[in-house]
């Protein structure tokens, strides 16, 4: 029995002279390897979902600690869990962020003379 399959839809979207060059040209210096406009685009999309979904995550997360009674314990305890927390959000904003986002962020760091966190080597 012949299995038929959908097609994936096309959705046309018009851009300016100028934006599309934008794009294009974003597109050319994609890592690790040039991507036509559509490519580039599609995995834009897709990288915006993720992030939405990665704030979505996090916000409650950062509900859930903010409706929690805070535990009577030593300072040193309560800087642990902090730093433990902001690691892990670090972390996860670096996982969502892609190449680009990090290339800007470290410029912007080292543009105010901030320097940029490596970990620990």
């Amino acid at each position: 029995m012949w299995k038929q399959t959908t097609m994936a839809k096309i959705v046309p979207i018009r851009f300016s002279d100028e934006v599309y060059a934008r794009y294009e040209a974003m597109a050319a210096q994609a890592f690790p390897e040039p991507l036509p406009v559509s490519t580039y685009l599609k995995k834009r999309l897709a990288a915006g979902d993720n992030t939405a979904e990665a704030m979505m995550m996090l916000r409650q997360t950062v509900e859930d600690l903010a409706d929690r009674e805070a535990p009577a314990s030593s300072p040193e305890a309560s800087q642990a869990d902090t730093s433990n927390m902001l690691l892990e959000i670090l972390l996860l904003l670096r996982s969502v962020a892609g190449l680009q986002h990090m290339r800007g962020v470290h410029s912007e760091l080292k543009r105010i003379g901030v320097e940029v966190w490596q970990g620990k080597a």
